[in-house]
């Protein structure tokens, strides 16, 4: 995939038409913007190869949404200690890590999700109405910027517009004993809160933004740009690969496609494949394959205490901490967080039901759910630490502090041990032929790997000969190989 979204934008160049994919609307061209931008104002320190800039582009996309996330959780929480964790948690899980560096559409959505997330925690506080509908026009900007990135970014934009029709009475009702419920200091409703009139026009605003923005994108693109009829089929010449589509079948274009593998996951229903791509998401596989098919799960609870397995144990423990949090803390997580909660939860639900669906075993479409369940986990975490007061007083967070440290270094130990440091050096591609593998090789990892154990010599030398890093190159795989 990498290699042909790298082809796509070089095509681009030479032939100077753009070309667009309709599940992520803005990638091959502004793929292409940005190597142009980059090499023009930093060729001379070396930024001159595509591959390079459209991975430093995928690495500037993901500290922005790491950023966004550290807001986030500091504004939820008003804890730097939980803010700092949940971000490392977020940041160095397995698919953030893997995407952060890859020439790919999936970190664009995962990383938006959480500046999209931290507007709409802001517009939830505003108190004055031109407050509100700037931040509502900024989060419909968001939201239409969100689903360039990818198609599926609708599904959170449904949830996070659903809140809008909960009433605010129902966040007060109390269902526990007084003893039992988190004492907040009071602060003053804002105005999405206490004014309905208000809510709706926030709605409004960002609904219309959103949607106008988008069918226009999609209609310029499908209906100006391509040419694509919108009842009979017939050959659009702009439109290269999706020429014989219509409007409607070019929109939904992954969705036409007939395959034994997207969309099959009701059908041939297996749980097997579920814990597989949910652990994908969160860990690295101890071998360097990333996407084939694996039969053995690396779980072993008879032995909980081997260094052998503790990453994947730890992993089966924080999920089963989750589903205790689901049960014990959502009502008390509902009434304190509110509308975000909601959103979030909303989110993680169906975008796990989407993952289910589509492409259960691959790790891909859980990069989501994984974020969601750590922005939740830290949500409830804080929670908890609150109930503790009684027992523990000022140092009540003390407790969640150590869970959550014990999970950040098993799980980032694992992703540096069996991610980042063999993949420094690794020269394999997945995921082509055998006659091909030294072709793409030589084509993929030229930019970053010309001296893979000495990587700064990039920046040393002004120009080395092609053949004689093939040559090179070769000799090493070869290595690998004996």
């Amino acid at each position: 995939d990498c290699v042909v979204y790298i082809n796509n934008a070089r095509w681009i160049m030479h032939t100077k038409r753009p070309f667009f994919n309709p599940h992520h609307l803005h990638f091959e061209i502004t793929s292409v913007k940005f190597h142009e931008l980059i090499k023009k104002h930093m060729g001379k320190y070396g930024f001159t190869n595509i591959v390079f800039n459209l991975r430093l582009r995928s690495l500037l996309i993901a500290a922005t949404g790491i950023f966004a996330l550290t807001l986030l959780l500091l504004k939820l929480t008003g804890n730097y200690f939980l803010a700092i964790l949940g971000i490392i948690l977020a940041g160095f899980s397995h698919g953030y890590l893997y995407n952060a560096a890859k020439v790919d559409t999936g970190i664009f959505p995962l990383a938006w999700l959480s500046v999209s997330l931290l507007l709409f925690y802001e517009l939830t506080t505003k108190k004055h109405k031109l407050k509100l509908y700037l931040t509502s026009l900024f989060l419909g900007i968001s939201f239409f910027i969100g689903i360039m990135f990818h198609q599926y970014y609708m599904i959170f934009v449904i949830a996070v517009l659903s809140t809008f029709f909960i009433p605010d009475f129902i966040f007060k009702i109390k269902l526990f004993k007084k003893s039992f419920e988190i004492k907040t200091k009071e602060k003053s409703a804002s105005l999405f809160s206490k004014s309905i009139k208000e809510r709706i026009k926030s709605f409004l605003i960002i609904s219309v933004i959103t949607a106008i923005l988008t069918a226009g994108a999609y209609f310029w693109v499908g209906a100006v740009y391509y040419k694509l009829p919108l009842k009979k089929n017939h050959r659009a010449k702009k439109a290269s690969i999706w020429q014989y589509l219509t409007f409607q079948q070019w929109i939904f274009a992954y969705q036409s496609f007939q395959s034994k593998e997207w969309g099959q996951g009701i059908k041939q229903f297996n749980p097997r494949y579920i814990f597989h791509g949910l652990t994908d998401a969160f860990l690295s596989r101890k071998n360097l394959v990333k996407y084939k098919k694996g039969k053995k799960f690396i779980y072993n609870l008879k032995k909980p205490y081997s260094l052998k397995h503790v990453g994947h144990n730890s992993l089966a423990l924080f999920l089963l901490i989750f589903i205790a949090f689901i049960l014990l803390f959502s009502v008390s997580a509902f009434k304190r967080y509110k509308y975000v909660f909601v959103a979030v939860f909303l989110s993680f639900i169906m975008f796990t039901v989407l993952s289910i669906y589509w492409e259960p075993f691959y790790f891909e479409f859980w990069l989501i759910p994984c974020k969601l369940m750590i922005i939740l986990f830290i949500m409830y975490a804080h929670i908890l630490g609150e109930k503790l007061k009684p027992l523990f007083l000022k140092f009540s967070h003390i407790p969640v502090y150590l869970v959550l440290v014990f999970f950040t270094f098993t799980f980032t130990l694992h992703n540096f041990k069996y991610h980042l440091i063999p993949h420094a050096f690794n020269l394999a591609v997945e995921g082509v032929g055998k006659m091909e593998a030294k072709k793409y090789t030589v084509y993929f990892r030229l930019p970053f790997y010309k001296y893979p154990y000495d990587p700064y010599r990039f920046f040393k030398l002004k120009r080395i000969k092609k053949r004689k890093f093939n040559d090179f190159l070769y000799q090493q795989v070869n290595a690998r190989r004996r």
